[in-house]
């Protein structure tokens, strides 16, 4: 059994690409134009981390900052669709978020932070 599972971890590792956190300039807003599942982390600096099950879908989404708004895109001529995304965007305080004519927002629950426990 013990086999099976670290078989099984291995091979989700290893079908699961993932671009890294990444620091980005500063943002107030979000534009993301992918279809993909969107985090928002709190953080103390800025960043962008990247995951799919694909790593030709990873290598297919760009990113940058541009007048203070951090857009998301599939770059043009992508040979197939990005599926299976999650991106998660890292930010001191939660930035305005616009979204493409084609995707679908579900907000999920705010969890707020535990007090500090003295």
């Amino acid at each position: 059994m013990k086999k099976l599972m670290i078989l099984v971890s291995a091979t989700i590792l290893a079908l699961t690409a993932k671009a890294g956190n990444t620091e980005v300039k500063p943002f107030e807003g979000v534009n993301v134009d992918v279809p993909a599942c969107v985090r928002f982390v709190y953080g103390e600096t800025y960043g962008v981390d990247i995951q799919a099950t694909d790593s030709m879908a990873v290598s297919a989404i760009r990113y940058n900052v541009q007048d203070g708004v951090l857009k998301i895109r599939s770059i043009d001529g992508a040979d197939k669709p990005v599926e299976n995304v999650c991106i998660t965007i890292v930010s001191p305080q939660e930035p305005t978020l616009t979204v493409g004519r084609h995707m679908d927002v579900k907000p999920t629950k705010r969890v707020k932070k535990a007090p500090d426990e003295n």
